[in-house]
């Protein structure tokens, strides 16, 4: 197997670029992509170095966050350098800052800071709330060592990651047979929606409004989760399981257990509302659809937003200590730093998949993974039906879950930190 390094990721770039803006010539280009990589490999004060760039010149004129992004200059620009790289991942925050870049006359420099907000990199999850980035701008983000991300604006172009260069191709999350998986909770959904509706007949709400709002909850989660430098499992069973994976049985061992209440159910209340406050901003409207939702501006939908993301935040939390989080198809908690049985039968070879439905398969023996994976393997052999998440503290992500009576990973999941629009 080859393996590939800055300038590969420079020529795919350059291939597979179509916006407005123009890229830098190749020999830049390659660069600059190379100056991030060394800083990827450093670290400041024994953290790991992550950090967002943007290739832009400085617009004085820009609103501030949460409307649009502030630069913010320096008195003077200064050589692009690994070095200075690492010790400003420090001062911007993953998740609201970048450092801003130029091609200046003796080659990149850094000219400032862009606080970009949280809306901006939340915006490539909700696709609703109002950002303005500078759409067209080459973004360079670093999130462990080796691993770069380039975006335009906030839409993925590529991805390197161990070596391997990806685009954002279709992911896991868009398989028919995960939608399968998660059918009885849709249809949960939409009963609880109807019995809390005034209106008769009550107001349909487009299913992809609901799944892509689950589905960004757990790419948030797993995105803060890399983002603090952690690895970690999600165990998800079917919502009829829940009573028998809180109690005592032979496959878990539950350090942390959420007693059954109201608050552990919060996500699918969560949900609830988002359907019944559309129901009330559409009530001639006998669907409302997966687009009416992205262009509605509205204060309590840009509050439950924000319910969402702690809720992600909170469950990257938990995902961070050792041990798994369990939770339902429904996303209710059951319990974090969950130990999976040592006894289990051991699974020497898996599945990989090399499409997101699975239909052509290799097999990949195990020895070569750690312990995290090996234990979500021999878990997933015993319980066809269980659904798993497990991240490696460099941001990869499998998906693993018995397919055709075999335990199946499919790493596609882990490209890309936002859903395409499509």
């Amino acid at each position: 197997m080859s393996f590939h390094y800055p300038p590969d990721l420079a020529r795919y770039l350059a291939d597979h670029w179509s916006r407005k803006t123009p890229l830098p010539p190749l020999s830049r280009l390659t660069e600059l992509i190379s100056y991030c990589y060394q800083a990827s490999l450093l670290t400041e004060e024994l953290q790991k170095v992550t950090f967002r760039a943007v290739l832009v010149e400085p617009d004085d004129s820009q609103l501030p966050p949460p409307w649009g992004h502030l630069c913010l200059r320096f008195d003077q620009s200064r050589p692009l350098e690994p070095g200075v790289l690492a010790k400003l991942s420090a001062v911007v925050e993953f998740s609201r800052s970048l450092v801003g870049l130029r091609l200046g006359e003796q080659g990149f420099e850094i000219w400032g800071l862009v606080n970009s907000g949280s809306r901006w990199s939340a915006s490539q999850y909700s696709r609703r709330l109002p950002a303005q980035p500078p759409t067209e701008s080459l973004v360079l983000s670093v999130t462990a060592p080796g691993c770069l991300s380039l975006y335009a604006g906030s839409h993925l172009i590529a991805n390197l990651n161990n070596g391997r260069i990806q685009g954002p191709g279709p992911e896991v999350l868009s398989s028919r047979w995960l939608e399968q998986v998660f059918l009885s909770v849709r249809h949960e959904l939409e009963a609880l929606h109807a019995s809390a509706c005034k209106a008769e007949p009550p107001v349909e709400i487009d299913p992809k409004i609901t799944r892509t709002l689950s589905q960004t909850t757990l790419r948030r989660a797993l995105d803060h989760l890399r983002e603090s430098g952690h690895g970690g499992s999600l165990l998800i069973v079917p919502a009829d399981q829940a009573l028998l994976f809180s109690a005592s049985n032979p496959y878990l061992n539950l350090n942390y257990r959420f007693s059954d209440s109201e608050p552990r159910r919060i996500f699918r209340g969560l949900l609830t509302r988002v359907m019944r406050r559309l129901g009330q901003l559409f009530p001639e409207a006998s669907r409302v659809e997966w687009e009416d939702y992205r262009g509605c501006q509205d204060g309590e939908l840009n509050e439950l937003d924000e319910a969402f993301e702690n809720f992600s935040r909170s469950l990257a939390g938990m995902m961070a200590m050792d041990g798994a989080v369990l939770m339902t198809q429904r996303l209710e908690v059951l319990a974090f730093g969950t130990e999976i049985a040592g006894n289990l039968p051991a699974v020497h070879e898996v599945e990989v998949a090399l499409d997101i439905e699975a239909a052509s398969t290799q097999t990949e023996g195990t020895a070569g993974v750690g312990t995290r994976h090996r234990s979500v393997y021999r878990l997933c052999a015993q319980l066809p039906w269980l659904l798993a998440l497990v991240q490696s503290q460099d941001g990869r992500i499998r998906m693993v879950k018995q397919h055709n009576a075999k335990v199946t990973y499919w790493d596609q999941f882990g490209v890309g930190s936002g859903l395409n629009d499509t």
